[in-house]
């Protein structure tokens, strides 16, 4: 459950919900956002409940242009579908593929 719900997860108590690096089994995405990494972690945090990892890297687009993008993967896949539909910090326009 969330934490904005007001019920612990054994992840948070025990400090292992977040992840430096994101495993192979997760499920990721490669996102702009509008604000920092820490913003953004802040707010899965509060608003999802299994294990994430988010990292910041480059990438080339097919125009050959380079640009800084998040990656965010999520353990349950599920959460991958409810964070891209309802967090305020992603650019709806500007999704990579």
């Amino acid at each position: 459950m969330a934490l904005k719900n007001g019920k612990l997860n054994p992840l948070n108590v025990l400090g292992f919900r977040v992840v430096n690096k994101i495993p192979k089994h997760f499920t990721t995405i490669n996102v702009e956002v509008s604000c920092d990494v820490p913003t953004l972690t802040r707010w899965i945090f509060n608003n999802l409940h299994s294990r994430f990892g988010v990292t910041t890297g480059l990438t080339v687009s097919d125009q050959n242009h380079m640009s800084e993008t998040t990656k965010v993967g999520f353990e349950d896949p599920r959460e991958t579908s409810m964070f891209m539909l309802t967090c305020p910090y992603l650019d709806n326009n500007r999704r990579i593929k």
